[in-house]
């Protein structure tokens, strides 16, 4: 699929996890890149606990970190909306639109 606000992936994460962050979003974003999504349902085989709302998908990426994200599927496109991280809530940082991370 097309991947729209990918640099949102980029982790700006501070403390000892924000390694083993950034590879765990380097990782999902070669694994969406790499998806065919046809309908919320095929989200739901690739990632079984992640959260579809009409509002969107939330993937949990590691224990405190997860992406956001708006799909059209007809269109073929993901929007990384933003991305949440309990290290960057520490810090005041945020990545994305909407709420902070």
């Amino acid at each position: 699929m097309k991947i729209m606000g990918a640099l949102r992936l980029i982790s700006v994460g501070v403390g000892p996890d924000a390694d083993a962050e950034m590879r765990a979003l380097v990782a999902l974003r070669a694994e969406l890149e790499a998806a065919d999504w046809r309908a919320a349902e095929d989200v739901r085989l690739d990632y079984p606990r992640a959260r579809i709302t009409a509002a969107g998908v939330v993937i949990d990426v590691t224990l405190d970190c997860s992406a956001r994200l708006l799909v059209n599927y007809r269109a073929g496109v993901i929007l990384i909306e933003g991305v949440d991280s309990a290290a960057n809530a520490r810090t005041g940082r945020t990545r994305g639109k909407g709420k902070a991370s």
